[in-house]
Formats: C-alpha cells, sequence, structure tokens
C-alpha cells in the first residue's frame, strides 16, 4: 500500500510540473501563434492546398455512386424478419 501512495504523490507532483510549464507556456504560444497568423501568404497556401487535393483525387477518385444501395442492402440484414 505504501509503494502505491508513494506513486500516487510523484505521479501528482510531475502532474504540477507539468501544468504550470504549460501555463507559462501558454502565453509565449499565443504569441508566436498571433506572429505566424501575420506572415502567412494566402495565395500560397492555397495553391498547395489545391495540388494535395488533386494528388488525393488521383489515388483515390471519387466513387461513381453515393454507396446508399450498398448501405440499404447492409442495414436490410439487421431487419428483424417477424
Amino acid at each position: 500500500m505504501l509503494y502505491w501512495r508513494t506513486m500516487e504523490k510523484a505521479n501528482m507532483s510531475g502532474l504540477r510540473g507539468w501544468v504550470t510549464a504549460w501555463r507559462a507556456a501558454g502565453p509565449l504560444l499565443d504569441e508566436v501563434k498571433r506572429r505566424e497568423a501575420g506572415q502567412v501568404d494566402l495565395a500560397a497556401t492555397i495553391m498547395e492546398l489545391t495540388q494535395a487535393f488533386r494528388a488525393a483525387l488521383k489515388a483515390c477518385p471519387p466513387a461513381a455512386t453515393s454507396g446508399l444501395v450498398e448501405q440499404q442492402r447492409w442495414l436490410a440484414g439487421w431487419r428483424c424478419k417477424t
């Protein structure tokens, strides 16, 4: 029983340290976020996302159907037959 209490205290101490560190880092991270948001090149970002989307469409083209027929077939198997 003593082992668990010792581990519990150690974990709480570590947790308190972790919370303290993140509380201190929060405002600093907010400042980094604000600064980086002001430096975004929107046109370049849109172009990169467009290229990524086109690559994804090539790798996994959309299906010819919505999948509704397959879904209905699958759900019909669950129907109670009374």
